[in-house]
């Protein structure tokens, strides 16, 4: 049975009876016509058949009522390869429907996993932000401090902790913002482009939040030299411990300098920089 039959039996029957396509096919074209193809053709071949009985296998063997026979089928034959083409054009059309779908589906989920991807990373600033920052607040609201504590000391200590408590809420609520605006990102109708978003409203406050964070870490370590000066002044042996708290604040600050923010301070800053592969 050719596909141009099948196609006939498609449109009679609505589902053809042997699934030629990647997917079942509903024909739209003329039913009308193809049930009348397929109406003469039937009887076409009930008369051969009959005829072929009554006269016998050689007279039917006849030059002209071959060619007889062959003209008559003729219109059937160019209906049935048409049938054909049409069958192949719908099959193209259903696979084409098929396949944008499915390249919708992936924007989508490409979309979702870059949203998911930036949060991760806007989470993790905010927390860390807000944790360091409370740190920093605790440690100037809760701790006692002598009348006769040097001036100059005092209004360092009092300096360098406000400033870690501000340039860690500066990187925590542009964080939060920004991943309040990111989440609110509709990844089905992708007005515009996540990665045109992100670059043209959110890279610049990213960076800005990321320089906040990295600037707030070494200030940090210096408000914690200096808590062993504030709190053990007028103790006995204060000076070895305070020395100590400032001598593991300062190894704390050298490590930052030298390995940890030279090493992922460029990467994180900049969007262009590519993975370095050891093996290449």
């Amino acid at each position: 049975m050719s596909r141009g039959t099948l196609f006939l039996f498609s449109c009679l029957f609505g589902d053809s009876p042997v699934d030629l396509c990647p997917r079942k096919v509903r024909s739209s074209v003329g039913s009308d016509v193809m049930f009348g193809f397929c109406v003469i053709l039937f009887i076409s071949g009930v008369f051969i058949g009959f005829y072929s009985k009554k006269f016998g296998r050689k007279k039917f063997q006849n030059h002209k009522l071959q060619q007889s026979t062959i003209m008559l089928l003729a219109p059937f034959t160019a209906g049935l390869e048409v049938a054909d083409m049409a069958w192949e054009v719908k099959c193209r059309e259903e696979d084409m429907k098929q396949r944008s779908l499915e390249n919708e589906r992936r924007a989508i989920d490409d979309a979702r996993r870059f949203v998911d991807e930036k949060s991760q990373q806007l989470k993790a600033i905010s927390h860390l932000s807000a944790l360091i920052a409370g740190f920093a607040m605790i440690t100037l609201v809760e701790i006692q401090i002598d009348d006769d504590l040097n001036e100059w000391l005092l209004i360092v200590f009092g300096t360098t902790t406000s400033v870690v408590v501000g340039c860690m809420l500066i990187a925590m609520l542009n964080s939060t913002l920004m991943l309040v605006a990111i989440l609110k990102y509709d990844c089905v109708k992708r007005e515009v482009p996540f990665s045109d978003f992100w670059r043209l409203r959110c890279e610049d406050d990213f960076l800005f939040s990321l320089k906040a964070f990295t600037r707030g870490i070494p200030i940090f370590m210096l408000s914690l030299g200096q808590v062993g000066w504030v709190v053990f002044h007028n103790n006995q042996g204060y000076v070895i411990a305070s020395s100590s708290i400032s001598i593991v604040a300062f190894v704390t600050i050298t490590l930052w300098f030298v390995h940890t923010s030279r090493k992922w301070g460029d990467f994180l800053m900049s969007g262009n920089v590519k993975l370095f592969n050891p093996r290449s």
